[in-house]
């Protein structure tokens, strides 16, 4: 039996179709699901970075004790400095998430879709 490419045209579209429409209802299914696991990830992700932020600075106020030469103090003094950002952005996180979660998602897609240019 021979088919006409008008046959096998329609009988592929017949399967992309039905493939969109397989690929929609599971995303509708999971998308709840992934948003919560997405939220509950970020969420510890950016407490454990509060917690290396903070062991950090606590490692550059220690170091210049015992370290006591200018170089040394001002390494520290910058990676305080950075640590300190650091942990304030992952706070900043952890606030979203926490009191705006729709917020957080937002900007999350947001910076997905449109990723910021690398100078």
């Amino acid at each position: 039996m021979e088919y006409s490419f008008k046959d096998l045209t329609k009988d592929m579209l017949t399967e992309v179709l039905e493939m969109v429409k397989s690929t929609k209802n599971f995303t509708v299914e999971q998308a709840p699901d992934y948003i919560k696991q997405l939220l509950a990830y970020k969420l510890i992700s950016n407490y454990i970075g509060v917690v290396i932020c903070v062991l950090f600075i606590i490692a550059s106020i220690i170091i210049p004790f015992y370290f006591n030469h200018f170089a040394v103090n001002l390494f520290c003094g910058v990676a305080i400095f950075v640590f300190f950002i650091g942990s304030i952005l992952n706070i900043d996180n952890i606030i979203k998430i926490k009191v705006a979660p729709k917020v957080f998602i937002v900007d999350y897609i947001s910076n997905l879709l449109n990723p910021k240019p690398k100078e």
